[in-house]
């Protein structure tokens, strides 16, 4: 079944159409809620769980749902997402554990889901490099990462993204433009940077 077909399904509540969605859309949900983390919720929770949870969440909210097309599916799905990590970072916050004595979780993700939508060649990547992205993704003011984000990895267009941040297209395509330009000078910055050895 193509998505026009399945979303179509989706929006009548179908739950195989939605899960057939899910499928598709899994690798760019997994690398949206890697970015999404940051590096305390990485060290608490892996992104697999994460995944898994909001995947199963979903589901099980759907028949409440009706999508007019398939990015209002994504859209949504993502917008679960978002959710999902602030309620997991603000479960941690208030938790008593000790941040410092905890080690990332390894949840054996492939890592070059997180930045096969920032390199055109979609070759894989190492680890390290999956790492130096997700640093310098940090790095970046909230707006362009935000900006980032909502339209390079979930795909949306400019006007969904204005509408999302509250912003005018223009300054959408601007803060992009502006996040990816920093986000590259970010990383040539660690690939100039003296090795130790």
């Amino acid at each position: 079944m193509d998505s026009p077909t399945l979303a179509r399904a989706a929006s009548r509540g179908d739950r195989a159409a939605v899960e057939a969605l899910l499928q598709q859309h899994l690798g760019r949900l997994r690398a949206f809620l890697r970015a999404r983390c940051g590096a305390m919720l990485r060290g608490k929770e892996s992104c697999s769980d994460l995944v898994q949870t909001v995947c199963r969440e979903v589901l099980q909210d759907v028949g409440d749902q009706r999508f007019a097309s398939e990015a209002h599916l994504v859209h949504w799905l993502f917008q679960r997402a978002e959710h999902k990590v602030i309620d997991r970072a603000r479960y941690w916050q208030a938790s008593v554990r000790d941040a410092g004595r905890e080690t990332p979780a390894d949840d054996g993700d492939d890592e070059s889901a997180f930045v096969t939508w920032l390199t055109p060649s979609r070759e894989l990547v190492s680890r390290e490099r999956m790492q130096r992205i997700q640093q310098a993704l940090e790095q970046l003011p909230p707006d362009h990462r935000e900006a980032i984000l909502l339209h390079r990895l979930v795909e949306l267009p400019y006007p969904e993204v204005a509408s999302a941040m509250g912003r005018s297209e223009g300054a959408v395509r601007n803060l992009v433009y502006r996040g990816l330009a920093r986000l590259s000078l970010l990383l040539h910055a660690d690939d100039d940077a003296p090795r130790r050895g």
